[in-house]
C-alpha cells in the first residue's frame, strides 16, 4: 500500500514512517525538509516538501497517488482557534479528488464533544470538517478507552458538573483510581448540562476568600434544597 504521511519527521510521524516501511509499504513523507527527512529517505521514504500547517508546497498533489493517509496538525498556540479550521480546509481540498480511500486523523480526547472545551474545541471542528470527506473511510484517533486509565478534559468536566450525581472523577492523573473506588463518571459524546455549584445561593462570592475557606466546615453546603 502507498501511504501519505503528514508530519513525517515529527516524533509520531517518524516512528510511523519507519514502521510502515519495515512492513513493506511505500511511504510518501511530507516535511519541511532537513536532516530528519534525509534520514527517512535513506531507509526508503519518498520525500515531499511542504506543510499543511503553513500552506507551503504543492499540497494539492500530495495525495494524488496515495491509497491511504495519516493526518495530523501541529498546534499553533498563538492562533489555536484559527489554525485548526485553516489546516482542516487544506486537508479537505487536497483529499477531495484524490484516490485515497483510507485515512487516520490524529485528534484528541474530547474531540467528539461539542461545546466550549477550550483547546479541545479545535479538535472537534477538525473532526467535523474532515467528516465532509464521505468517500474516505476515516478514523479519528483519540483516547477512547484510555479514559479508563488517565484523566483528560472529558472526565474533568464532570468533576465540575452542577449535577451532584456527576460531580465526581476526583483523581488527578489516573482515572483508574476512580474506577476502583466507584467515583468514575464517563459519558462519551455528552457534556454536563451545567458547570459550577449546585445551588449558587448557598455559596459566598468568589471575592469572599475567608468564607470560601470555611466551606468545608459548614453543614449542608452542596445539598439541593427541598421545596
Amino acid at each position: 500500500m502507498r501511504i501519505a504521511v503528514v508530519g513525517a519527521t515529527g516524533r509520531i510521524g517518524a516512528e510511523l514512517t519507519r514502521t510502515l516501511l519495515s512492513a513493506g509499504h511505500q511511504v510518501k513523507a511530507l516535511s519541511r525538509g532537513g536532516p530528519a527527512l534525509d534520514a527517512l529517505v535513506k531507509i526508503g521514504a519518498e520525500p515531499f516538501l511542504g506543510s499543511f500547517d503553513t500552506g507551503k508546497g504543492e499540497l494539492d498533489t500530495f495525495f494524488e497517488d496515495a491509497d491511504a493517509a495519516f493526518l495530523m496538525v501541529k498546534t499553533d498556540w498563538k492562533n489555536i482557534h484559527g489554525h485548526y479550521p485553516a489546516v482542516a480546509q487544506r486537508f479537505v481540498d487536497a483529499l477531495r479528488n484524490s484516490p485515497v480511500k483510507l485515512a487516520v486523523s490524529l485528534t484528541a480526547m474530547g474531540s467528539d464533544v461539542k461545546g466550549s472545551t477550550g483547546h479541545f474545541e479545535s479538535f472537534y471542528h477538525l473532526d467535523q470538517k474532515l467528516n465532509q470527506l464521505d468517500t474516505i473511510d476515516l478514523v479519528h484517533l483519540r483516547a477512547g478507552w484510555f479514559n479508563y486509565l488517565f484523566v483528560g478534559p472529558e472526565l474533568h468536566r464532570y468533576h465540575h458538573s452542577a449535577d451532584l450525581r456527576e460531580a465526581q472523577n476526583y483523581a488527578v492523573v489516573l482515572s483508574l483510581i476512580d474506577v476502583l473506588f466507584g467515583t468514575f463518571v464517563y459519558k462519551p459524546g455528552r457534556l454536563p448540562e451545567r458547570i459550577g455549584v449546585a445551588d449558587p445561593a448557598d455559596y459566598p462570592r468568589s471575592v469572599e476568600v475567608w468564607k470560601i475557606m470555611l466551606l468545608p466546615f459548614l453543614p449542608g453546603i452542596g445539598r439541593r434544597r427541598t421545596p
